[in-house]
């Protein structure tokens, strides 16, 4: 079916929710909560953080701290002091200047504090 003439599963008809249903595949539709390769379709939604709108997959929202090397008992982490790792400042700093999250999954630095282990 033609998305011009609205999605046959949520019934977007309108503009507005036409861009809603962004996630369509075939006649698979995101915000009918379709299914897609076996895994659900996640939602993205909007919300104001540190007072700038930002979209976010809805699972993970608030999740960056659990997910974060640095946050999980890296030695050189140490936010807000003048000796902090400098990969994470630099993260930090993209982050508020951009309005990002981006939780660190990777890095060569990570080293586990004391009483982490």
């Amino acid at each position: 079916m033609s998305h011009d003439r609205g999605c046959h599963r949520c019934g977007a008809d309108d503009a507005a929710e036409k861009r809603a249903c962004y996630a369509r595949i075939g006649d698979r539709c995101a915000k009918a909560g379709i299914f897609r390769l076996g895994r659900p379709v996640l939602s993205i939604e909007r919300y104001s953080h540190h007072g700038q709108s930002v979209s976010v997959i809805a699972a993970y929202k608030g999740k960056h701290r659990e997910m974060c090397l640095c946050f999980r008992g890296c030695d050189f982490f140490k936010p807000g002091e003048p000796d902090n790792c400098p990969i994470a400042q630099a993260n930090y700093e993209v982050c508020k200047t951009h309005g990002l999250v981006a939780p660190v999954m990777e890095c060569p630095k990570f080293r586990v504090a004391d009483g982490w282990a």
